[in-house]
């Protein structure tokens, strides 16, 4: 099968979001050495690393613009009948016990009585999205697309994560850190999503699943690989949890790989209401026709007493022209010419006389005579 020109652009499109990803993420750790102030949680003024990396963080989401622009309707991203490769099992499954593990951590720390509802809310969704990443890793997706709307539940958790660095009084609420850690999240929120919604509501969602992939892979993964990067060279400025910024780097890998996948395992559709035959799990495109290429459609005939109902029709053929009938045709003739005996008898009659007139020269006649 070819490749269409919108799934090469979009392959395109998401290598060079990785690449912005790596290098908004140099940026920004140069930044957080050599210009931030721990004392206010700051930037110097003029930072010159600070603004590339918030420009680059802005064209990561030109790139997610321009990944909705592109006509990709015909283009299913669906987990349905896809094999898993061995780098998505093993971003999945790091995925799930990084997950486990922040829940550990989490439920050894106590819960704090400034803010319970929204710790107790990211802990059991953190619990349930390892149970999804799990799921994801043995290909439950593929199998039962409905088990997609577990999807939704590491939504929810980075979801209940912004909640909580809302109200960490730690940091001020602008400090530029914590925003670009809000924005990372709000990416992985977005991808989560929807990717739920590719594998139920394909193609519709998929211009929507460009954008959160794009955005997560370059907005994401700058923060996430930077915030790693600085937590392990300097420990003594940067004091972020360090299974807390490992989880951040393994599940931007999660998404960067699943997203990769789709997006070069993208299947055509021909039809808007094509749907694919994947109980033998091959994946293969099902729009109306086997594969040996012969119509698997049944054509429904007439039956024979339908067929008795319908009353044809005949069309008149050239030899059936209606005949003229010839006593009309003589009748016309007769009318048009009339019989010359006729003409020269008329020609000879004489005006009429009237009887008594005649009579009298009779009688004059007679009487010559006898005289």
């Amino acid at each position: 099968m070819k490749h269409s020109k919108a799934k090469i652009a979009l392959i395109v499109l998401s290598f060079v979001a990785l690449a912005a990803a790596f290098c908004g993420a140099a940026a920004l750790f140069l930044a957080m050495e050599r210009e931030y102030d721990p004392a206010i949680h700051h930037f110097e003024i003029g930072a010159v690393f600070a603004m590339t990396a918030t420009a680059i963080c802005a064209g990561g989401l030109l790139l997610a613009v321009a990944g909705f622009c592109i006509p990709s309707k015909k283009l299913s991203f669906a987990e349905k009948g896809a094999k898993n490769s061995f780098f998505g099992i093993f971003s999945s499954v790091l995925s799930g016990l990084m997950c486990g593990l922040l829940f550990c951590v989490g439920v050894q720390g106590g819960i704090p009585e400034e803010k319970p509802g929204v710790l107790l809310a990211e802990l059991t969704f953190t619990v349930l999205s390892a149970v999804y990443f799990f799921l994801k890793a043995f290909g439950a997706f593929s199998k039962k697309p409905a088990l997609s709307l577990f999807g939704l539940l590491p939504a929810l958790m980075c979801a209940f994560m912004i909640l909580d660095l809302y109200f960490n009084a730690s940091e001020p609420l602008n400090a530029p850190l914590k925003i670009f850690e809000i924005i990372m999240l709000v990416s992985f929120m977005f991808y989560f999503t929807a990717e739920a919604g590719v594998n139920i509501l394909h193609p519709k969602m998929g211009r929507k699943f460009a954008f959160a992939g794009i955005l997560a892979i370059a907005c994401g993964g700058m923060v996430a690989v930077a915030r790693l990067s600085a937590r392990i060279v300097n420990v003594e400025v940067f004091k972020f949890d360090i299974i807390r910024c490992s989880f951040y780097a393994i599940i931007w890998l999660c998404i960067t790989v699943s997203f990769l996948e789709k997006m070069i395992l993208a299947r055509e559709i021909k039809e808007d209401n094509a749907f694919f035959d994947n109980e033998d799990g091959n994946g293969e495109e099902k729009s109306g026709k086997d594969k040996d290429g012969s119509d698997d459609i049944p054509v429904a005939e007439p039956d024979e007493e339908d067929a008795s109902d319908d009353i044809p029709v005949a069309e008149p053929d050239e030899d059936d022209e209606p005949e003229e009938d010839p006593s009309e045709g003589e009748e016309e003739k007769d009318a048009g010419e009339e019989d010359p005996a006729e003409e020269a008898g008329t020609a000879e009659e004489t005006p009429d006389e009237d009887p008594e007139e005649t009579s009298e020269k009779e009688e004059d006649d007679k009487n010559e005579e006898n005289s």
